[in-house]
């Protein structure tokens, strides 16, 4: 046991020895103690066993906390390029948010009028093609990446413990929110494409009608939590200090006006201007 401590480098370099030299010292001192029988000696040297390696574990501690501290400070910059991306779909579905309503109750109107005869929806393409082929009866901006792996990472990484807990708290929801967004956002696309046959039909029977119309409240109620969770997430950004890299804050910059210029073009008046916060 003894043997083992000694040869611990990092015990005698924390007390000015160096390696096999200073364990062969002190060991060479301990077994003369122990022969003399001088036990107050010997005490003396446990002592200083026990602080050297004390010191050694503590030392290898503050190394590795050191060295995650930096790995984190890697990691925030992908976490904070993350946040921003989601941050920016958050904008873009409010900024269509009344558009979007609008097309929801004009497609239940003439849903619920059974006594006219069904007219074929006009489709409506999709700059991105996320519609498909076919078109999409109702106009709504799809942002299937709605980015949470950086964060994920950085957990798995055990890199969050050094992250001051009320900024990873806040840091936690942001993502998690995300998360939600996108899976609500995934079965909004589902959902949309079992509409599809309306931009053809012709005749629609008090049944079909009425199945059409549950689809669509299914896709108003998820659309609904979407821009809940987007007000959240937007103000839970806004109020977080978060530093980017120039390089990404003008892609992001270029990307917002992009789809500006893009929502005037698709949405015309009703499209609200996505602004940035000034704080």
């Amino acid at each position: 046991m003894v043997r083992r401590l000694c040869n611990n480098n990092g015990l005698f370099h924390a007390f000015g020895w160096s390696g096999n030299k200073g364990a062969g010292m002190l060991l060479r001192r301990i077994t003369k103690h122990v022969k003399d029988q001088n036990w107050f000696a010997v005490g003396i040297d446990f002592v200083i066993v026990v602080i050297g390696v004390g010191v050694a574990l503590a030392a290898g501690e503050w190394m590795s906390a050191r060295a995650l501290k930096s790995d984190l400070k890697s990691a925030e910059v992908n976490i904070h390029a993350e946040l921003y991306s989601n941050y920016l779909n958050a904008l873009e579905r409010l900024a269509v948010k009344d558009c979007h309503g609008r097309q929801i109750r004009e497609v239940a109107d003439q849903l619920k009028d059974t006594e006219k005869p069904w007219m074929p929806l006009e489709p409506f393409p999709a700059r991105t093609g996320m519609a498909g082929a076919l078109g999409s009866v109702l106009r709504t901006p799809y942002r299937g990446a709605w980015q949470t792996r950086a964060w994920q990472a950085a957990s798995d990484g055990n890199l969050l413990i050094h992250m001051d807990p009320e900024r990873r708290n806040a840091l936690s929801d942001a993502f998690s929110i995300s998360e939600t967004i996108g899976g609500y956002q995934d079965s909004i696309f589902t959902k949309q494409s079992e509409l599809k046959a309306l931009m053809i039909a012709t005749e629609l029977s008090a049944t079909d009608r009425l199945r059409y119309y549950d689809t669509l409240a299914e896709i108003d109620a998820a659309s609904a939590l979407i821009e809940v969770g987007s007000e959240a997430l937007i103000s839970i950004v806004e109020n977080l200090d978060v530093s980017l890299n120039h390089e990404f804050e003008q892609q992001f910059l270029d990307d917002l006006a992009s789809r500006n210029k893009a929502g005037f073009e698709v949405y015309g008046d009703c499209f609200v201007t996505m602004t940035l916060s000034d704080k």
